[in-house]
């Protein structure tokens, strides 16, 4: 598993319709579209918290997988 693929929900701030985008597009601020509106969403990783999750999260699964790849 891998944090950068993992899809979360963002609201629309013309329409509020949720749109689904992975961190990756988070951490790397890409710039989407609304599905319903077809409004640009522009996404900003303020204080890089996304990339710090993602990194974090990534950590702890391989610390995870050699604990118990270690006790196989």
């Amino acid at each position: 598993m891998n944090f950068n693929f993992i899809w979360v929900d963002i609201d629309c701030p013309k329409c509020g319709y949720i749109d689904s985008v992975q961190m990756i597009d988070i951490r790397t601020e890409k710039l989407i579209f609304c599905h319903n509106c077809k409004v640009p969403i522009e996404i900003h990783d303020e204080n890089a918290s996304a990339h710090k999750v993602v990194l974090e999260g990534n950590k702890l699964l391989n610390e995870l997988d050699e604990l118990f790849n270690f006790k196989k």
